[in-house]
């Protein structure tokens, strides 16, 4: 998990090793957020207070577009009808069964058991 604060005074790390940690997460593959506001301890948040901000709808249609599908419930949908174990499923696209979990609920089908 990646921390960005306000005020690059406010950071005690050096600006070189700020910039490697905003380097390594994007090549990790990890999403850099912009601080949404700061409560009054100082603490960045990073989402409007009160709500969830869901990240997984850009990724999910990258998923399945990288499998030839027109999004993620398609692609669940097809597989698990065509008779296709959870197991195969997360083999084949290459995501953790949990994430595959998240998208099967969000989708209204049943996803794999840990």
């Amino acid at each position: 998990m990646s921390v960005e604060t306000t005020s690059p005074d406010a950071d005690p790390r050096p600006a070189g090793a700020r910039q490697g940690a905003s380097r390594r997460a994007a090549r990790a593959g990890g999403v850099i957020r912009p601080v949404a506001g700061v409560l009054a301890d100082g603490t960045a948040f990073y989402a409007p207070l009160g709500e969830v901000v869901v990240v997984d709808s850009e990724h999910a249609a990258e998923v399945a577009a990288a499998l030839g599908f027109a999004g993620i419930a398609d692609y669940l949908g097809r597989r698990r009808a065509a008779g296709w174990t959870w197991q195969e499923i997360v083999a084949e696209s290459g995501q953790p069964p949990s994430w595959l979990r998240r998208q099967a609920a969000t989708c209204g089908l049943t996803g794999p058991t840990p």
